[in-house]
């Protein structure tokens, strides 16, 4: 949603953060998040992503004609993309970190079923 908006750019996830720059090595943290309180959404904004969100029931009713898994979003592409059929989750939302680091689709949401989806999507509908 935020890189529909143009507010993020998709190159972001290619760049290492100020806060990953800083970690001194395996098992250390990185430090704290700086206050984000400036950066809270308006209620416009929040409408505006609930209404992204529920704008995905379309994936529900696509036809399986690729094969794969279920469609969903790249972070990654930024755009539309059909995950593989590893996992039976109705929504894919691919996870970048595991494409960056091993070039393969990975969900984040394969443990969300078809149920709970609907729900949510009728819950960002409301």
């Amino acid at each position: 949603w935020l890189m529909d908006r143009g507010d993020v750019s998709p190159n972001l996830i290619h760049e290492a953060g100020e806060s990953e720059l800083k970690v001194d090595g395996p098992g250390s943290f990185p430090p704290p998040l700086r206050d984000l309180a400036a950066k809270v959404p308006s209620i416009s904004e929040l409408s505006e992503f609930f209404g992204a969100v529920a704008n995905f029931e379309h994936f529900l009713h696509q036809d399986d004609w690729q094969g794969g898994g279920a469609w969903g979003v790249s972070l990654f592409e930024n755009g539309e993309v059909q995950g593989p059929d590893t996992d039976c989750s109705p929504f894919f939302l691919e996870d970048p970190g595991v494409r960056i680091a091993c070039g393969r689709l990975q969900n984040v949401a394969r443990a969300l079923q078809k149920r709970g989806w609907r729900k949510i999507l009728k819950k960002c509908r409301a």
